[in-house]
């Protein structure tokens, strides 16, 4: 019973930080960071080809997938640097020649039919109007009023899948911030009636996995490309692996995760060593440096085990503060004992 309303705690706390960051000066929330660097890089005229996965934890951007050059490589980087919001970006891309990679060539009126096309067969686009703009030599551009900031990436995605499309451009307007159905919708859970986004599955899969203490939920990366769930990292050992990727399946409603897992026993992993007392030292600057207006966090460190206490009047802060505690070099699990003041999370 605790464990399930400490989960759903958690989740009400990623929409509260994904829908206020717009409006506040706290760091960016991870979902929104995710979301604008995949459209940086699906517009951007200095990548092209593949899509590329990408991951946020705390603000630190990884990229993982394939390009045609090294120069897209080092591109790829720079653009998602660019985002606001990202503090750091790890290149994980691999470079595949063109010649090894499938082109397809299509007039400039087929393609823009086709495109057309597939944003009408798109049905989780029906509450919005994306159009195609023009066409010229496979660059599409795309134009109109997305309902929601997911609305948007998945336009792009759909017409990135059209064979012929070699550029995306989008002039789509959209709203600047996730809706709270788009992470979670506790009135409505998914069913194959209600069908949910890709960010809601890629967040709910990162929340189990912070509160699993057998997976190293920094560790693995997440992504999910239309509800299907991509998991990369480094796992220690082959039981850990089958967890995640069933922990994926389960949150994806049935579907097979796609595993880009590698397993590095941890006597082969650089492993981070420090006592109780430094990892201590180490949250609690991290959580005085993310200036968590309204709380006043504890930490307390036995065995590797953070324990927060204290106090928070905004939802958002305590994710943030048990994300900085799961997330820092040897912790290896994390307790919440936080509360929240009631008074002041009604006058926010």
């Amino acid at each position: 019973m605790k464990r399930s309303l400490m989960v759903s705690l958690l989740r009400c706390a990623v929409v509260t930080v994904a829908l206020g960051w717009a409006a506040s000066s706290s760091a960016a929330p991870d979902p929104w960071v995710t979301a604008k660097v995949k459209i940086a890089l699906m517009t951007s005229s200095e990548v092209s080809g593949l899509p590329i996965d990408v991951d946020t934890f705390d603000g630190r951007v990884t990229l993982h997938g394939k390009v045609a050059t090294r120069q897209e490589q080092s591109n790829a980087a720079v653009v998602a640097g660019r985002v606001g919001g990202v503090r750091s970006v790890r290149n994980l891309l691999q470079v595949v020649s063109s010649k090894d990679r499938k082109v397809v060539n299509e007039s400039d009126a087929n393609l823009k039919d086709a495109v057309a096309t597939a944003l009408k067969n798109e049905h989780e686009l029906d509450d919005s109007q994306v159009s195609v703009k023009s066409v010229n030599k496979g660059l599409v551009l795309l134009a109109g009023n997305a309902e929601t900031l997911a609305d948007h990436l998945r336009a792009l995605e759909t017409a990135a899948q059209v064979g012929g499309v070699k550029r995306l451009a989008s002039e789509i307007k959209s709203p600047d911030r996730f809706a709270d159905r788009e992470i979670w919708d506790e009135k409505n859970p998914p069913s194959p009636g209600n069908p949910v986004s890709d960010a809601w599955i890629t967040t709910e899969t990162k929340t189990r996995f912070i509160f699993d203490s057998d997976i190293p939920a920094s560790d693995i990366n997440v992504d999910t490309h239309r509800g299907q769930v991509i998991l990369f990292g480094v796992v220690p050992s082959q039981s850990v692996k089958d967890k995640a990727l069933q922990i994926a399946k389960d949150v994806s409603g049935g579907k097979d995760a796609k595993d880009e897992l590698q397993i590095v026993p941890p006597t082969m992993q650089a492993r981070a060593t420090a006592d109780d007392s430094e990892l201590e030292k180490s949250i609690r600057t991290r959580i005085t440096d993310a200036r968590l207006e309204g709380a006043n966090v504890s930490v307390e460190v036995k065995a590797a085990v953070a324990r927060l206490t204290g106090t928070y009047s905004k939802l958002g802060d305590r994710y943030e503060a048990l994300l900085i505690a799961r997330s820092t070099p040897g912790v290896s699990g994390v307790k919440d004992d936080m509360r929240r003041e009631e008074g002041r999370a009604s006058r926010d």
